[in-house]
Parts: structure tokens; sequence; C-alpha cells
């Protein structure tokens, strides 16, 4: 009870408007925690949960960025407070659960220190994964919460955003601290989230951020990164996950395309498109290395079997530039992106009966008009069924019809 009523405490003070007392309380909750840690039973879910919401209202009063910015590292630096590993692992979870509680109140003012504070907290888990030279177990956990966590999409609790900024920064932020006791098969291990996550989420943007920030770089690794990246044993992850069927098909398409990229170990530059408007068969005289009639598709085609079949056969070293494949332009899966341009909006002049005077509805836009009242004897209300009357003029006409039958 008395530990309750100190994390409670601490909480209060950590959430003070006053940055001296906030700095004080956060020294003094740090040699509170490594020496609460050392007795047994030492620290469980809730308690951490305590310390979070004060911690998480401490970094809330940070204004400035330098300030923000050592008070994240501060925070984050706070696992290696614990004198064993499983709470340290649990002050981890913790954060990231406290993240997905709290998420939903960050406003727009106060959202990138949180998104600074997450990237830093994600480099010191695997820091802290390397000081303990990569653990298996370890690392295993540490995945599992991961999918179970942040990168869960199907949960409801989990933010967008946070999928979004995790999977943003896992590879930058795990290949910034990997050294040379993280073999393939732990890093492996590491990404298996990342597989589930892109075949099970619904969002657009997050499988293209998957794709662009995960797995494309992998494929320009250089060699300063101390890690063998093998490529087909990728390629088997990426198929496994797509040929399941519960994989959505948008998404399958597009972990083909990756796995077609590391089957043949190639970079995005190099992939040649053949485009064309129309979908059939036709003499195709300007794609170098062509027969008499080639079939073309409406969709980009990005395989690049068949742009090596046309580099082979041609006797010009590559196509135009006009053929190289624009990644701009084009979705994950490899197919063309719609265009963002409104439809053009057939004018057709609409005219009314409102009871009482004739309108014109001019279209300007999509669902705009521009009303204009017309006087009975236009040439344009010949012939013109004024059609049903609205409510009020059936009321009011019902109304004068009784004052008429007194009157009478």
């Amino acid at each position: 009870m008395d530990k309750d009523r100190k994390e409670i405490d601490f909480a209060r003070r950590l959430a003070d408007p006053n940055k001296t007392k906030r700095d004080r309380a956060l020294k003094k909750l740090n040699e509170w925690l490594a020496f609460q840690s050392s007795k047994p039973p030492g620290f469980d879910e809730m308690d951490m949960m305590r310390v979070w919401k004060g911690l998480f209202y401490s970094m809330w009063m940070s204004d400035k960025p330098s300030v923000q910015e050592q008070l994240a590292n501060q925070l984050a630096n706070l696992i290696y407070t614990f004198h064993d590993s499983e709470q340290s692992f649990q002050f981890i979870k913790t954060f990231f659960l406290t993240m997905q509680r709290e998420w939903t109140g960050i406003d727009r003012l106060r959202i990138d220190k949180f998104y600074m504070l997450m990237s830093i907290f994600l480099r010191e888990s695997f820091c802290f994964l390397k000081k303990h030279e990569w653990d298996q177990g370890l690392c295993d956990s540490f995945a599992t919460f991961l999918a179970d966590g942040p990168l869960n999409v199907k949960a409801q609790f989990v933010s967008l955003g946070i999928s979004l900024h995790v999977a943003d920064k896992f590879l930058g932020e795990l290949l910034s601290v990997a050294d040379s006791k993280l073999t393939f098969d732990l890093f492996n291990v590491l990404l298996q989230p990342i597989y589930v996550l892109a075949a099970n989420c619904q969002s657009a943007a997050l499988l293209d951020n998957i794709c662009d920030c995960i797995f494309k770089p992998l494929l320009e690794l250089s060699e300063d990164v101390p890690l063998q990246i093998d490529f087909s044993l990728i390629a088997e992850n990426l198929f496994t996950v797509a040929a399941d069927t519960l994989t959505r098909a948008k998404n399958r398409r597009a972990l083909y395309a990756l796995r077609e990229m590391f089957l043949t170990q190639i970079t995005p530059d190099d992939v040649v498109v053949i485009e064309s408007p129309a979908k059939k068969r036709r003499h195709n005289s300007d794609v170098p290395g062509s027969g008499d009639s080639a079939t073309v598709d409406d969709d980009i085609s990005v395989n690049y079997r068949r742009s090596k079949r046309l580099q082979a056969s041609s006797s010009s070293p590559l196509p135009s530039p006009q053929m190289k494949l624009n990644f701009d332009s084009i979705s994950v899966d490899g197919r063309k992106k719609k265009s963002s341009k409104t439809p053009v909006l057939k004018k057709k002049r609409i005219i009314r009966f409102s009871g009482k005077h004739y309108k014109a509805y001019e279209p300007i836009g999509k669902k705009k008009f521009v009303v204009s009242t017309l006087s009975p004897g236009k040439s344009l209300l010949k012939n013109k069924d004024p059609g049903p009357l609205s409510p009020l003029e059936k009321r009011r006409r019902r109304i004068r019809a009784r004052l008429n039958a007194k009157l009478d």
C-alpha cells in the first residue's frame, strides 16, 4: 500500500507545471526505481502504468525542443535502472501501452514531441537488446509484443498513427545500433511482426510505408552495415505470408511484387515499365526489342524478367528514360495510381417550382449551384411541369382554402 501511495505521489510531482520540481521528482524517481526493483517482488504491470502516467504528463508539460529532447533521453534511459531484464522489458511494454491509451488525447501542438519520444524509446529498446547480446528469448518476446501491441492493426485500441510511426522508424533505428552479434536469423525474428502487419493492414498508407521504409531499403543497404541480408529467405517469408488465405487481396499483390524484387536482387531504379492506354494486340515498334506484336495491358507491368528479355534482345543498351519506372505514380502493388483530378461535371440547368416562383439551378461544381429566380413570362418556362408542391406550399393552400370557406 505504501508503494502505491508513493507511485501516485511521484505521478503528481512529475506533472507539476514547474520544471525545477519536475526535474527533482525525476531524479528521485530514478533512485527509487533502482532501490524498489532490487527488493522482491519488484514491480508489476499496474505499478509501471502508474509510474508512466506521471512520466507521460512530465513530457506533456515540457515546452522547448531542447528540453523535450533531453527529457525524452532521460525517460528512455530509465530502462537500465532496473536490476533485472524482466522488469526492464515490462517498463518498455508499459510505455507503448501508455502511448496507446493516451494517443487520442494528444493535440496537434504536442504530437511532434511524442513522435520524437517514441523514436528515441524504440532506439533504446534495440540498445537494450544489444546490451543483452541479442538474446533469443528477449528478441522473441519483443517481436511478440510488437505484433500484439503497437503493430497490431486488428486491435481497436491501437491508433494508426502509432503503427505508421513505428513502421517508419523500425529499420533505421534497428540498423543504427546493429553490430556483428546481430545475426540474420535474429534480424528475421524481429521482422516477423512486420510481415504480419503487411498482410493484415487495411490502410494503403501503412502498406506503402512498410514497403518504402523497410523492405525496399533492404535492397540498397551499404557495406558499412554489419548485417548480411539473405534475400532468398526474405522472399520465401513474403511468399508464405502472401499465400495465406487470410491475407487481403491488395496486400497480396504488393507482397508478391516485393518477393519478385528480392528474388532478382534488384533495386527499384532497375525496373522497366511497359505502358499503353489500350488492352489489345498491336504492333509495338517503339519498344526496343519487341516483335511484330505485343500484348499491352492497362496496368503497368513491373515484371523484371520481361524487362531483362527486352534489354537482351534489343540492339540499344537501355530503353529511353521515359520508360523508367516512376515510383511516385505507382502504388506498391504495381498498379497505376488513380488520378486525383475531379471529374468534369455535365452542366445541366434544372428548373423547379418552389410554390411561388420558378427557380433555375446552374451547377458550378460538386454539389454547388447558382440559384436564380425566373419570371413566369420567360420562354424557358413554357411547357414546363411545375412538379410536386412543397409541404410548406401545400399547408399555405389549405389555410387559404379554409379562410375562403369561412368568408363565403
